[in-house]
Parts: structure tokens; C-alpha cells; sequence
């Protein structure tokens, strides 16, 4: 017998950002629970992460490149150990690349910031908030501080966003600054920092901004009853199927 299917209890952004890209997606993965495992470049970006995360909770003076370094190596054992990266199959070779891509990200962070300077208040911090008729739930890579202001940011590993997708990519921390708020913490002002360029994609945070990002959530989670509520959720193919781990059994590609 099948398992009976429900509708997820809570979103995330990068739930929402699935659905809002490919609503099939969102259906194999949060309503079917179909395994969809991280590629070789989400997991760079995964160890990256770890890195930094460690490297922002040591005091300032200590947030050297060594000090990174030494991370990486503690970190990379229980890493590699895991299912996820075993999953890859990668070689001796192939395993030295991916370390080697990893730390090109983070010496990218090192080029775009000096991590002393940065008034951690918390790393990955877990955030929830109702919006709507949904719990909404994510994870903050950094909250900071700067003078009077209160700042998300957000590392990224991928590539650098172009013209109109930059909007659609501040839509992340822009809900997390719209969750904050329901808890009574004020951002003005987010961060995406694209490591591996070195760059970075900011904005301040606005009143508009904040009730744009509750009305996409209650837009997103409306239209995901109603493709449940019809038993039909629309695939769109497009370039990103390349990495979707579903496209073999999509209807859009049979």
C-alpha cells in the first residue's frame, strides 16, 4: 500500500524557492519524500559552509586563514564519512579536487572580507515563524552586527546571479529578515555572499520588503493546497532538470 501523502507541516526558503521553480520537484520531494540527494557541488558548498561557520565562532583575532585550515582538516574526516559524499563514489584524485575547490571558496571569503572585523551575534541559527497559515522554518548561515544595525548574511558557493535573478535571490534573506521580525529582531539589512567570486549582493531592508516576502509565502503555500487539492503539480523544464535528481522519472522528459 502507498503511503497516504500530506501536505507538508512547515516551508523553508529553499522549499519555497523549489516549488516556486518547479512545482513537480516540490511534489516528489516534500509531498512524495522521494530521496534527492546533494550533488558534487552542492556538498563543496555544504563543506565550505562547516568551515566558515567554525571560523566565525572563534574570537576575532583567531579568524586567520590558518586558523581555516586547520578546521578543514579537522572537519574533513567526519565529512567524508558521510553518506552523502560517499554517495558521490569519488576516487583518491577525484576527492583531493573536491577539497581543493572547497578551500578556493573559502580563500574567496578571505579575499571579499577580513572575518576579524565581524560582529558575529549568531552562526546558523535556527529561525521559525508563522506567516500566513504556514510555519515557516530556516536556518540563518550568520546574523551580525554593524554599528546600530542588525545584518543577515548568507554564503553562497554558486555562481554570481545576473540582472533580474538577483532580485529573486535577495527573496531569501529578505524571509528571514521577515521571520526575525516576528520574533522582534529587526534586520536592516541582508547579505549574499558569493564566495567563490568574492562578491557580494546586498540590500537594506525595507517595510515593503518584509510584507513582500510574507505575501510570497502565503501566495506559494495557497497555490501548493490547490495543486494538492487537484492532484496536479505542474512540472517546468528548464536548464536546472540537468541537476534534478527526478528527471528520469519527471513526465516531462519521458
Amino acid at each position: 500500500m502507498a503511503p497516504e501523502r500530506v501536505l507538508p507541516q512547515s516551508l523553508s526558503p529553499s522549499s519555497i524557492s523549489t516549488y516556486r521553480s518547479c512545482p513537480k520537484r516540490f511534489e516528489y520531494s516534500k509531498i512524495d519524500k522521494l530521496p534527492d540527494p546533494p550533488g558534487k557541488e552542492a556538498l563543496i558548498g555544504t563543506f565550505a559552509h562547516s568551515v566558515l561557520e567554525d571560523l566565525m565562532k572563534l574570537a576575532p583575532e583567531f579568524r586567520e586563514a590558518e586558523s581555516a585550515r586547520r578546521i578543514a582538516r579537522a572537519n574533513w574526516g567526519r565529512f567524508e564519512s558521510g553518506r552523502d559524499f560517499k554517495r558521490l563514489g569519488l576516487d583518491e584524485a577525484s576527492a583531493k579536487d573536491f577539497r581543493w575547490e572547497a578551500w578556493r571558496g573559502i580563500e574567496g571569503y578571505f579575499a571579499m572580507e577580513d572575518p576579524a572585523t565581524v560582529d558575529v551575534v549568531g552562526t546558523e541559527r535556527k529561525v521559525g515563524a508563522s506567516i500566513g497559515d504556514v510555519m515557516v522554518r530556516g536556518i540563518v548561515d550568520r546574523l551580525e552586527r554593524a554599528g546600530d544595525s542588525t545584518i543577515v548574511s548568507d554564503y553562497k558557493s554558486g555562481k554570481v546571479p545576473s540582472g533580474r535573478y538577483r532580485s529573486e535571490a535577495l527573496q531569501q534573506p529578505f524571509l528571514y529578515a521577515a521571520i526575525l521580525a516576528e520574533s522582534g529582531v529587526n534586520v536592516d539589512r541582508v547579505r549574499l555572499l558569493y564566495i567563490k567570486a568574492s562578491e557580494e549582493i546586498a540590500a537594506e531592508v525595507e517595510d515593503t520588503a518584509i510584507a513582500q516576502a510574507k505575501e510570497r509565502v502565503e501566495e506559494t503555500w495557497a497555490s501548493i493546497n490547490q495543486d494538492f487539492d487537484e492532484e496536479f503539480f505542474e512540472p517546468k523544464p528548464g536548464p536546472l532538470c540537468n541537476w534534478c535528481a527526478y528527471k528520469p522519472i519527471c513526465p516531462a522528459h519521458q
